[in-house]
């Protein structure tokens, strides 16, 4: 009896209890599936950055979100963002901030090759969001706060360019584009070091 009224009621176009509970058992059900699909993908994913096996061609691929508007065609490899809809570009993705730790040698990494590990992780994905050299920051092309939190934290690094050894190095780090390998940079780093102890003698002996 109680059949023969759900299968009326449902012809008629009426919502009855057990019509509407099945319905929305299949929807959970649906939804339980989608989301374990792309809670695995994810998973494998961010096992697969773990685990270092990554391409790096992969990791300048075209931008999965609206915040990665174009790709400079100077820095092929690094994006332009936009922040909250602005027409005004920058060189960071909109909630990028510098680390409170690290080594000289680190931070000077970061000068020479930009950030290209910066990542978020949106919509079940991972989303690279490569940052350029910091040597080529300038007020115009990084947000207010962080442009002053940078002039802090890095302005020992900004003096280095000074250095006589170090004359052309922006041409070079532009014509690099975040390709100096580790050997270079130690290099490099080497002479910005000797640089720093030179001009600022009575930190040699920490």
């Amino acid at each position: 009896m109680n059949e023969a009224i759900e299968e009326r009621e449902m012809q008629n176009g009426n919502l009855t209890y057990h019509n509407f509970s099945d319905k929305l058992n299949q929807i959970q059900t649906e939804h339980a599936n989608m989301s374990k699909t792309l809670l695995e993908k994810a998973i494998e994913e961010m096992r697969e950055i773990v685990n270092g096996r990554e391409q790096t061609n992969n990791s300048n691929s075209v931008p999965l979100t609206e915040e990665n508007l174009m790709v400079d065609s100077e820095f092929s490899s690094f994006h332009t963002y936009s922040h909250n809809d602005s027409m005004k570009a920058y060189h960071t993705p909109l909630g990028y901030d510098l680390s409170r730790k690290t080594s000289l040698r680190s931070a000077f990494e970061f000068w020479m090759n930009g950030d290209q590990s910066c990542k978020s992780f949106q919509d079940g994905s991972v989303v690279y969001q490569p940052v350029r050299p910091f040597l080529l920051w300038t007020v115009d092309n990084i947000p207010g706060s962080l442009w002053k939190t940078f002039n802090v934290r890095y302005a020992v690094l900004k003096t280095c360019v000074e250095s006589p050894s170090l004359v052309g190095m922006t041409s070079l780090v532009k014509q690099k584009g975040g390709k100096f390998t580790d050997q270079e940079i130690d290099q490099y780093y080497e002479i910005v070091l000797q640089y720093i102890l030179n001009r600022v003698e009575y930190i040699k002996k920490n």
